[in-house]
Order: C-alpha cells, then sequence, then structure tokens
C-alpha cells in the first residue's frame, strides 16, 4: 500500500515536482492551511510558508531537511531515513540548525560553518584546512579547539559522541551520523 503523504505549500511547482517524483511510492495530498493534518503517514512542509520564514528547504518535520532545489535521489534518501529514524546529521544554511534525528539544534555562524566543513569531508578534516575554510588567514589552531567544544556541547548533550578527533589528522563526523548517499 502507497504512504500517504501530506504537503504543505502554496508553491504548485513544488507540489508537482513531489508528486510526480513520489508517484511509485507515494500518494501526495496538497494541504492548505485549513486542512486536516491527521491521518498522514508522513508531512512535507515548504519552510517557505512556515510561520512567515523565507527558508530554501523543505522539511519532513523529523526526518529532516531538502534544500531547494532537490534531486529525485535526495527526497528518495529523506524519506528512506525518516522511516528508519536514524541519527544522520542533516543541515539547513536558511535557519543555520543542524537537524539529528529531526532535532533541531541552532547553531551561530561560526558554528555552522565548522560543521559544514567537517560534515563535507568524507575523513578526517584537518586544523589548517578547518582554519583556512572557516576563519581565513591569521588564527590560530586554539579557536578550532574553543569551537569544536562549543558544537559538541550542542550536538553531544544527550551522552552521543558525533564528533572523532584524532590528534594529527583533525576532526570528522562519525559514521553513523553521516547519510548515506
Amino acid at each position: 500500500m502507497k504512504k500517504q503523504i501530506g504537503l504543505i505549500t502554496n508553491d504548485r511547482v513544488l507540489y508537482g515536482k513531489i508528486r510526480l517524483l513520489l508517484r511509485e511510492l507515494a500518494s501526495v495530498a496538497l494541504i492548505g492551511e485549513g486542512d486536516a493534518r491527521e491521518g498522514y503517514d508522513l508531512l512535507i512542509a515548504d519552510l517557505r510558508e512556515a510561520d512567515g520564514l523565507i527558508a530554501d528547504c523543505v522539511t519532513l518535520g523529523e526526518g529532516g531537511t531538502l534544500p531547494l532545489s532537490f534531486r529525485h535521489e535526495d527526497l528518495i534518501s529523506l524519506l528512506d531515513a525518516s522511516e528508519k529514524k536514524g541519527e544522520y546529521i542533516t543541515l539547513s544554511s536558511s535557519t543555520q540548525s543542524a537537524y539529528i534525528s529531526g532535532e533541531a539544534i541552532k547553531l551561530t555562524e561560526v558554528e555552522f560553518k565548522l560543521l559544514e566543513a567537517i560534515l563535507s569531508s568524507d575523513g578526517y578534516v584537518s586544523k589548517q584546512e578547518i582554519l583556512r575554510t572557516v576563519w581565513g588567514d591569521g588564527y590560530d589552531e586554539g579557536v578550532v579547539n574553543v569551537y569544536v567544544h562549543y558544537l559538541r556541547k550542542k550536538l553531544e548533550s544527550d551522552g552521543r559522541r558525533v564528533i572523532i578527533s584524532s590528534r594529527g589528522e583533525g576532526y570528522k563526523i562519525d559514521e553513523k551520523y553521516r547519510r548515506k548517499r
């Protein structure tokens, strides 16, 4: 049986795209402001419509976010991840937040850039590379240590270990929290 998905948006093009992309997997219904939101297996909201926030992504609530415009594969992997309730990290540049298992974690601009730099690397990223990417020239490696500490306080508050460090190699995100592509 196909999943029942409700899409909250005023963008008919976005509705058409999602409906077309998911035609084999789900039945997508457009939901207006006054419509009931119960009875759907999943709700997708266009964040450009949510609370007057102008954002460049859609969200699957607890499943994470997807930047506009997105590829078919990204939408499918986000739907799969929402079913598995995995603990992967997604980023939303428009809200400057990280999401772990759908939980929004508000980050400062520097924390966001730092997490983005570490997350974009397939393996370890060195402190020197992080300095160049996030701060540019004129800073020493101590600033990386401080901001990694800040990130850890936010991302690892419930005991999970998200950021792995290795002396001489740098930092990486634990594979458990990386979305499989």
